[in-house]
């Protein structure tokens, strides 16, 4: 059930990207769709970011501040409400600056740490960040965990690519329907059904063992260390492992 107060038990706040006529836009009136509909039984509220959303990208800190006065404004109000935080493009670098990461695109107020624990998911779509060589998983201590980002090969806004119809695919690739689910389940106190959802695909770790000359380390006390490091597994949220043994003449792989 999709409520216009902002008392509820679920309320998502999103900013729309450049460009964008005033609303949660293309990427977050869909999303704010999807998640209601994952949270059946549950109420649901939504609040589009007012900011200008302006091309020339110098409105990111002010949005960023009405973000974060929205959530300050509700969770006095609403004790109860926990929130979802998001954002497209431009609306990406509101999230970031509200959250308190250092962006190129300005500065604005952010939201306190002690409301940390009440903001179960930051959910981004093409967000410039990255072309710093970050994310928010990499640069927030606070809310790298919750963090749901997604960036397309080619988008020359968070990719350094050349396809602009990249940046604007979110909506029909079936990334905002994704997103909705895995956010739908970390504000309900669990974890995404598919753990690569929204991460590239490959090795984790790949260990290479030589068991012959001065590196001596035996392949069985691998095999234990590799089935073994869960604390490694758990810090990379995958388990997507490789080993690989080098002798002469002899290569032993497998996999965990």
């Amino acid at each position: 059930m999709l409520l216009e107060l902002s008392y509820s038990d679920f309320h998502i706040i999103f900013a729309c990207g450049s460009g964008e006529m005033p609303g949660l836009g293309i990427c977050g009136t869909p999303f704010v769709s999807g998640i209601t509909s994952q949270l059946a039984g549950k109420s649901v509220s939504s609040y589009a970011v007012e900011y200008s959303a302006s091309i020339s990208q110098a409105s990111a800190g002010p949005g960023a501040t009405d973000m974060t006065k929205h959530v300050v404004g509700v969770a006095q109000e609403c004790p109860n409400t926990v929130f979802v935080l998001g954002g497209y493009s431009q609306g990406a670098s509101v999230t970031d600056i509200a959250i308190g990461i250092s962006t190129s695109l300005g500065v604005g107020e952010y939201i306190p740490e002690t409301l940390a624990p009440r903001i179960k998911a930051i959910v981004t779509f093409g967000n410039p960040l990255k072309l710093q060589g970050q994310t928010i998983e990499s640069s927030s201590q606070l809310y790298g965990s919750k963090a749901i980002e997604y960036c397309n090969l080619g988008d020359p806004v968070c990719g350094n690519g050349f396809n602009t119809i990249a940046h604007m695919t979110y909506p029909t690739d079936g990334s905002v329907d994704k997103a909705a689910a895995q956010a739908a389940a970390l504000v309900q106190g669990g974890e995404d059904d598919d753990p690569f959802r929204g991460r590239p695909i490959g090795l984790d770790i790949q260990n290479i063992v030589q068991t012959q000359g001065a590196m001596r380390l035996q392949l069985s006390e691998q095999k234990w260390l590799t089935a073994n490091d869960d604390k490694d597994r758990t810090r990379n949220k995958r388990q997507n492992w490789c080993c690989i043994e080098l002798r002469a003449g002899i290569r032993e792989t497998f996999h965990k």
